[in-house]
């Protein structure tokens, strides 16, 4: 048995009418209070009727009455005002500045099966606990659900970015770029890709040809091979030697880099290339405008990769009979990941209620991802239309249930009523 498990019952009040207390006093139930999820008592400011006398104040809960001493709430003093002591068992009493604790044992009150019921939900192996039981919630329920995990998402997202922001002196374009830098680099090479955009001015970057910021920073990278067999890589080597050298400017230890457990079209080199020629694009450094431009540049953004890099992803790594392309997966990662997020932030801080409703619209309308997790859910029978559902899966299941948070999801709430 989990406290979780008597939090839950408490907080939901799925108890009987006639509760009384070990002693025989009459127990009402007027208001469990608010759960505490830090230290201190379980539930502060409850509201609570024992015979006919109204109490206002803490409640704790613990599987035995022993669990008091146990956990040394004796000696502290945020434990003083506790009302109600709730257990599974009572094996011993409880004093407050002399006074002995009114204790509810729910043992006497509560089913076994009611127990086993959720701790069932509770215990499940299945990265997913409700799986089993998943078809019997109303869909209703799971489609709120899956929205309100969107919505937390964007939020979550928005407080990150509000760190980020403030750490950059509220520089706002240089924030877009490191968004649009990680999600180009993928995992595995976000954090050296965050370098690599800090160490060059942004001023420096904006200044050069597009052909110019591609040699500095696959240079600042640390990537370029010195006196290696091919013209263009020589050539790019002395050119970006002379761009550091110009802006004073130091590499990165190209150690950094990860190449094992990325697919070629997402190896480094080429993805700092990618992000070259992009962060120069109207679409995604200016605001939101409208659907349809953003459908458009999804369906009809082409990247004209320098000649070398048309058939290359790295120095060595030659494609044979196939060219390089900016593909409309990548596209829409991007547009789900950073322009979303990153302009639902933005426009809730400027208070931009119509723009803030159109990019929501954007999200409804953009089709749904197709991954490993979002696969998950579809084995459930759910069949995603966009990708704000796929968003709100991911972080349901990142957030509820990965961490079997099941008390704090409506659907597994649902499955317990």
């Amino acid at each position: 048995m989990k406290e979780d498990w008597l939090h839950f019952i408490w907080k939901m009040k799925r108890l009987p009418l006639n509760l009384k207390t070990k002693k025989g006093e009459l127990i009402e139930i007027i208001h469990p209070g608010s759960q505490n999820k830090d230290s201190g008592p379980d539930f502060f400011e409850a509201s609570i009727r024992i015979n006919n006398l109204l109490w206002s104040g803490n409640v704790e809960i613990h599987i035995r009455s022993s669990d008091w001493l146990k956990h040394k709430h004796q000696f502290d003093d945020a434990y003083n005002n506790v009302i109600l002591h709730v257990v599974y068992i009572h094996d011993m009493e409880v004093s407050v500045n002399n006074e002995i604790i009114p204790v509810l044992e729910l043992s006497k009150f509560i089913p076994k099966e009611e127990l086993a019921k959720i701790g069932i939900l509770f215990e499940n192996q299945n990265t997913i606990a409700c799986a089993s039981q998943w078809s019997i919630v109303p869909s209703i329920i799971k489609q709120k659900e899956i929205e309100s995990a969107f919505f937390r998402r964007l939020e979550r997202k928005g407080i990150q970015f509000e760190s980020r922001f403030l750490e950059l002196n509220q520089d706002a374009l240089r924030l877009k770029l490191e968004l649009i830098g990680k999600i180009i680099a993928t995992k595995v090479n976000e954090l050296p890709m965050i370098e690599l955009i800090n160490r060059i001015p942004i001023s420096i970057l904006f200044r050069l040809s597009q052909e110019e910021r591609i040699t500095l920073l696959l240079g600042v990278s640390g990537l370029i091979p010195k006196d290696y067999e091919d013209e263009y890589v020589n050539k790019l080597f002395m050119e970006a030697e002379y761009l550091i050298t110009k802006y004073n400017l130091t590499c990165m230890n190209k150690a950094s880099w990860k190449f094992f457990g990325c697919r070629p079209p997402a190896y480094p080199t080429l993805r700092i290339v990618l992000f070259a020629i992009l962060i120069n694009d109207e679409i995604l450094l200016n605001d939101y405008e409208s659907e349809s431009i953003v459908l458009n540049w999804i369906e009809q953004k082409e990247i004209d990769y320098p000649m070398f890099w048309k058939n290359h992803t790295h120095f060595n790594s030659l494609n044979f009979n196939k060219e390089n392309t900016f593909s409309k997966e990548l596209k829409v990662l991007i547009i789900t990941n950073y322009f979303i997020p990153f302009f639902y932030w933005k426009f809730s801080k400027t208070n931009e209620i119509e723009l803030l409703e159109k990019l929501i619209s954007l999200a409804y309308f953009l089709p749904p991802e197709k991954n490993a997790k979002v696969q998950k859910f579809k084995k459930l029978g759910l069949k995603p239309k966009s990708i704000a559902e796929t968003q709100g899966l991911l972080e349901l299941l990142n957030d509820f249930c990965v961490n079997k948070q099941c008390l704090r999801c409506q659907i597994g709430v649902k499955l317990l009523n």
